[in-house]
């Protein structure tokens, strides 16, 4: 459980559409849509329901059977593991596209260069004194 609310939380809420984004409009949030469609079928198909599970079986078995690898591996877990794939493909699908889109545009409206002079010393300028 607190490995799905720290994920949702640090990926969703401070990740994409935390403090700062009104800095830059909303320009390109529509593109974020489908990356958190995928991180809450993450959290609420696979994350949550693991943590119940394993809270349940730390309460009723101990802690220590809680983390055996024969608990993380077993059928249940290994179902809802599986469970999580279209949320993933959601998240990448959405991430990747978008990603590749804005790199189209940014190669198609590609700005020329501005000047085709440069200074002898661009970074240095000399001061004459007012004599």
């Amino acid at each position: 459980m607190v490995v799905g609310s720290l994920f949702g939380e640090m990926a969703g809420i401070h990740g994409w559409r935390g403090p700062g984004a009104d800095w830059f409009g909303n320009q390109g949030f529509e593109y974020l849509d489908p990356l958190n469609l995928g991180l809450v079928w993450m959290c609420f198909a696979t994350l949550f329901p693991l943590g119940i599970l394993q809270l349940y079986e730390s309460v009723s078995h101990g802690y220590f059977v809680a983390r055996t690898l024969q608990y993380l591996s077993g059928s249940t877990n290994a179902l809802l593991e599986w469970f999580r794939l279209p949320g993933d493909m959601v998240f990448i699908v959405g991430g990747v596209l978008p990603l590749l889109y804005l790199c189209w545009l940014g190669v198609r409206y590609r700005v020329g260069r501005t000047t085709l002079e440069e200074p002898e010393h661009p970074l240095f300028t000399e001061v004459a004194e007012v004599a």
